[in-house]
């Protein structure tokens, strides 16, 4: 994983300054030796930048990189797990396969952008080059997992990982949006253009007579595998099924594995968990987790590396700067964790605005549909900042496309026979995991971990102290957030004394 930078447009110099002057206000999305990298085009009035974590192809994956034919730049922030694959069938020579951003910018430079997008298996963002074209193309993968925005200026375009390495410039900050991938002229770089290139509604049905169990089974299991390093890596287990299930068939591509446990006292979890890691042999560590008190105090600095003002991110966000940097002390870069199974399996309850429940076919479908299109500023973004936020990758196996297309093709019915919740997803672990997990009720990772909530003002985790003031300047611009309750009001106080606000898309509510 990295940060990128990119400035389209304006005079040479001030680009370099503004293109590292951004680095260094996400230089925690690199490795020391990683961070500051730069580089242009001769002909194209262009700059990228990285902070590079370095997990595949170690100097060969040095960023940005340019193509063999001089015609593409490219700076990704991601993994491409099938790259190796692509590399053959592109017919690149073996010294272009050991880097999967090496082999990414060959196929756009031969592929072209909407192939290469719908030919790689990826988590990711990229902004690339093209001199022949004259155009920079800004993309995501299908879900928004990963992170790009970008802020317009009179004379140039910047793009950014993070909403802190655009806030200073003090324009309006927008995305690129999930699945999409934007396309800006270099000599007119304040124009955009907006492509999708991957929808949810577009998935298709299972194959005629291919078991639903299996399909399922078969497409999680390949997805945590393409996911599992070589390396030494961390797990986030919380003796649930989705996690639980990561870490089974993981350990099956590489057991050198250490599980992480949040708890604090009361925890359901961390029993679970004991008993799981004992049954694969599994190391497990187990991490205290912090005071409510603790965490009101450091909410505010959750905002600012989160960047969400919305309570069930920040609220989820919280509890895990003590697990987060208990796996970077650990000396480990990769984490897996089991985000993604509830919006596509219905593990959750769904509920109108009134409170009553969702039933219909047609209303759960729009509902988990939803759920996914708002993962880029929800779980995504919440994993993404408090991961690299201590330099360290996060791999998501459940919004692997093909698991998400896999789940898409079932009906809710099929997915919830008789009440049941995960009733496929349930099906398929079986065959990998005890009764004891798999039956588990579902908690979520605050209650799991023994928080209890602040029900009187909607606190969650926080031991909430009150009403803050807002500044006279902020106060028109807090009063514009659809906050909910009192406690997530002050988050917006504080998002928006972050200079988040310039971020307009952000101004709505999410589920």
């Amino acid at each position: 994983m990295c940060g990128i930078i990119a400035v389209v447009g304006g005079e040479a110099t001030a680009r370099e300054a503004m293109t590292l002057a951004c680095l260094d206000r996400i230089a925690h999305r690199g490795a020391p030796s990683g961070r500051g990298s730069t580089r242009e085009l001769p002909t194209v009035p262009v700059t990228l930048g990285t902070n590079r974590l370095p997990i595949i192809g170690g100097a060969s994956g040095t960023q940005p990189a340019i193509s063999r034919s001089g015609a593409v730049m490219c700076a990704h922030n991601g993994e491409v797990y099938n790259f190796r694959a692509l590399a053959e069938a592109a017919g690149l020579p073996p010294e272009l396969s050991t880097s999967d951003t090496v082999v990414l910018t060959e196929l756009l430079d031969c592929w072209g952008v909407e192939r290469t997008l719908n030919a790689v298996r990826w988590e990711g963002a990229l902004v690339a080059v093209d001199v022949t074209t004259g155009t920079v193309t800004a993309a995501r993968d299908h879900l928004g997992i990963k992170p790009l925005y970008f802020a317009t200026l009179p004379d140039a375009t910047v793009l950014a990982s993070e909403l802190k390495a655009l806030e200073p410039f003090g324009a309006v900050i927008n995305e690129v949006p999930a699945g999409a991938f934007a396309t800006f002229d270099v000599q007119d770089p304040v124009r955009v253009r907006t492509t999708t290139w991957w929808t949810a509604e577009r998935s298709h049905p299972l194959a005629s007579g291919r078991d639903p169990v299996d399909a399922i089974d078969d497409t999680v299991r390949a997805a945590v595998h393409a996911r599992v390093p070589e390396e030494p890596y961390a797990v986030m287990l919380s003796g649930g099924l989705d996690s639980s299930l990561v870490l089974r068939h993981a350990i099956a591509r590489n057991p050198d594995v250490t599980a992480f446990v949040l708890h604090r006292p009361g925890s359901p979890d961390v029993a679970v968990a004991r008993r799981l890691c004992h049954d694969l042999d599994v190391r497990l560590v187990e991490v205290k987790g912090t005071s409510p008190e603790d965490l009101w105090q450091r909410a505010p600095e959750v905002v600012r590396i989160v960047e969400s003002w919305e309570w069930h991110v920040v609220n989820h966000a919280a509890p895990m700067l003590p697990l987060i940097t208990a796996i970077a002390e650990a000396g480990l870069r990769i984490v897996l964790t089991g985000e993604g199974a509830d919006e596509l399996y219905f593990g959750y309850i769904e509920r109108r605005a009134d409170g009553t429940p969702i039933v219909g076919e047609a209303e759960l479908s729009q509902r988990r549909l939803m759920r996914l299109a708002q993962l880029g500023r929800t779980n995504c973004q919440r994993l993404d900042r408090m991961s690299m936020h201590s330099t360290i990758e996060c791999r998501v196996p459940f919004l692997d496309r093909e698991v998400i297309e896999t789940a898409l093709a079932l009906t809710p019915a099929t997915h919830r026979r008789n009440g049941v919740a995960k009733t496929l997803l349930k099906a398929a672990a079986r065959r990998s995991l005890p009764d004891y997990v798999v039956n588990r009720p579902k908690l979520s990772l605050a209650k799991g971990a023994g928080y209890v909530y602040d029900q009187e003002h909607g606190g969650g985790v926080f031991a909430w102290i009150g009403d803050s003031a807002s500044a006279e300047h902020t106060r028109a611009e807090v009063e514009r957030f659809p906050y909910r309750f009192p406690v997530e009001r002050v988050l917006v106080e504080w998002f928006v004394e972050l200079g988040y606000h310039r971020a307009a898309f952000m101004r709505t509510a999410t589920v």
